[in-house]
């Protein structure tokens, strides 16, 4: 267990990226996209279901596109 704000291990972990305001990921877990009554979640592995707020979609969408491609 991390006991740190989630801000400062966004500033420490370059390669994680804040999807939420509650919620940081590594892009090389994505696996798709879901749209559910409206909102945005990414789906990881393990099935894992995350939300993305909508002040952080663009960015990650411009993330994601980069890590698939490669």
């Amino acid at each position: 267990m991390i006991r740190n704000k989630l801000s400062v291990i966004d500033n420490e972990f370059s390669e994680l990226i804040r999807i939420h305001r509650s919620y940081l990921i590594n892009p090389f877990h994505f696996q798709t996209w879901k749209t559910q009554n409206g909102k945005h979640l990414l789906v990881l592995s393990n099935n894992i279901e995350t939300p993305v707020s909508k002040t952080y979609l663009e960015a990650t969408k411009e993330v994601l596109n980069f890590t698939t491609k490669q």
